[in-house]
């Protein structure tokens, strides 16, 4: 390619990951020379594990695209795709790169030891930054100065306050927020990875500038093997007697409980969602796996490995480790967990649970219980209050705009008032879009808040578990009962009606065959 310096071919890239820190720098070097002689208007040093970048580099005047991070150009030349082989620079110090007042993209992504991003205020023609994995940067700044960048990624970031980028929102095109916790702004519109998210979050801040209210909720995720107690748990908490006969969990099961004067917090909404644990599940449940929210992680001795058998099909148990790699490599470090040893009969049977060395969860305590004989369940409500202290109040400069606030309760209750009537008689299980539009509408018109964009609303309500939308599923309708749509969504792994059917025919199931078994069922009203 005319004037491009390109990187080693795949077998190099192994070969330089593994080189001293001064090899490394003398190969930067000679890059950065060649570089030079032939001005080149790209450079890619991603590969190299430098402490350091050579003075050199700041000559480059030509130089327009420059990576120092775990990336490389995609196929297509125009995009850029995660390379978690490369090594990506490993020192702290930009300053070299503040003469390359050429350069229009710069690629930092999992660069974890630089925390100084001032020198890069002096590149002026910069329209693309990238900051993923940067965990050291707290002071964004800097970037304000850049007044032609167009496109930042600031994806799995340590914590940070989103007010100090906000003014960039005007001038962005693109704006990616995957993983990073902010202070000030919900979880559920930091999107997923390489999600472009700036239309939500332009959304969000105008319906907060007609009113705002303070958001006081949360999720309670209950996660561990089957067959472990899940659901047990979960009714001893909602003060239900333990009950042998409940079966346990297919796909997903969600309950709400509001508590009052919960320490500082006069009003709390806790939604609780109960997974099932067997293993045939846990890729689908990461759909769901999102939000501001508190692990309750369940585990016992005799559950740590092995296999059963349900529906004639094996399950497999996985250890602790696993749930707990699970929860950091969806969620992030920052989620509360509760780790709990369930059916803790006999306080003899207390077992330390077997962490890993470092888990790397800010926020994990362990407690043991006993659905059977509610050993423990004093204990586990106070830790489950203050694991929600702790969200709560990590986070307490969330706000929710006024309309958006007022637009969720109108449909929490129609939904509420369906469930009061028989199942076959419910008419607010689904929503047309032009219903939702036109309840936005009727919300500002009660002057009771504003709402910018339906849209953006809908898919904060879907990230926030109110509601369940995916244009392509139930003909584009918007699910205001998700028992009812998790129910014909988690039939596709239903143990008995369905994983046969998965079995014989090898994945493949007939548009007829899933009629009968899940959509028919949806259309006739059936389910929870």
């Amino acid at each position: 390619m005319a004037n491009n310096i390109l990187i080693a071919a795949d077998g190099e890239e192994a070969r330089w990951y593994k080189v001293s820190a001064g090899e490394a720098y003398a190969e930067a070097q000679r890059r950065i020379g060649l570089a030079k002689q032939q001005q080149a208007s790209m450079l890619f040093l991603g590969d190299l594990p430098l402490e350091e970048l050579p003075p050199e580099l700041g000559e480059l005047s030509e130089l327009c695209v420059l990576a120092l991070g775990k990336q490389r150009p995609a196929a297509d030349g125009q995009s850029w795709d995660f390379d978690y082989r490369r090594a990506a620079f490993r020192g702290t110090d930009l300053s070299p790169l503040q003469h390359l007042t050429s350069l229009t993209s710069l690629h930092l992504s999992w660069c974890g030891w630089v925390s100084d991003v001032s020198p890069l205020q002096h590149l002026t023609a910069l329209t693309s930054l990238n900051f993923f994995g940067c965990k050291q940067i707290s002071d964004l700044r800097p970037v304000l100065q850049l007044l032609e960048l167009r496109k930042l990624g600031l994806g799995r970031l340590s914590a940070q306050s989103f007010e100090q980028i906000r003014p960039l929102l005007s001038q962005l095109e693109d704006l990616q927020l995957y993983g990073t916790p902010f202070d000030d702004l919900d979880e559920e519109l930091t999107g997923r990875r390489i999600e472009n998210v700036l239309f939500k979050v332009r959304a969000h801040f105008a319906d907060l500038a007609a009113g705002e209210a303070t958001e006081t909720e949360l999720k309670v995720f209950v996660l561990g093997n089957g067959r472990i107690g899940k659901t047990q748990l979960v009714r001893q908490l909602f003060g239900e007697k333990y009950d042998e006969s409940v079966p346990s969990t297919h796909g997903i099961q969600c309950r709400q409980q509001v508590q009052e004067q919960l320490n500082r917090w006069e009003r709390v909404r806790f939604n609780f969602w109960d997974f099932g644990g067997q293993d045939i599940y846990h890729g689908s449940h990461a759909l769901f796996l999102q939000g501001q929210a508190v692990f309750l992680l369940l585990w016992t001795p005799d559950t740590e490995s092995g296999t059963w058998e349900e529906a004639g099909t094996t399950m497999r148990n996985q250890p602790l480790s696993y749930w707990l790699d699970y929860i950091h490599t969806l969620i992030g470090p920052q989620t509360p967990v509760l780790v709990v040893q369930s059916q803790c009969d006999d306080r003899s049977l207390e077992s330390p649970a077997p962490l890993p060395a470092e888990h790397g969860f800010e926020y994990l305590r362990e407690v043991p219980f006993s659905a059977k004989h509610g050993l423990g369940l004093e204990e586990l409500k106070g830790q489950l209050r203050s694991a929600a202290d702790e969200v709560l109040r990590r986070y307490q400069k969330r706000r929710i705009g006024k309309g958006r606030a007022a637009v969720r309760q109108r449909l929490r209750s129609l939904l509420e008032a369906d469930q009061q009537i028989p199942a076959d008689q419910r008419q607010h299980r689904t929503l047309t879009q032009a219903d939702f539009e036109r309840m936005c509408r009727d919300i500002e018109a009660a002057g009771e808040g504003h709402v910018s964009s339906p849209a953006a609303l809908l898919d904060y309500l879907h990230q926030s578990g109110v509601v369940y939308y995916q244009p392509k599923l139930f003909g584009g309708q918007i699910i205001l009962d998700q028992e009812w749509a998790l129910e014909a969504i988690y039939t596709l792994f239903h143990r008995e009606e369905v994983y046969p059917h998965l079995k014989k025919y090898e994945g493949k199931l007939t548009r007829p065959l899933l009629h009968d078994l899940i959509w028919g069922k949806a259309v006739a009203g059936k389910g929870p």
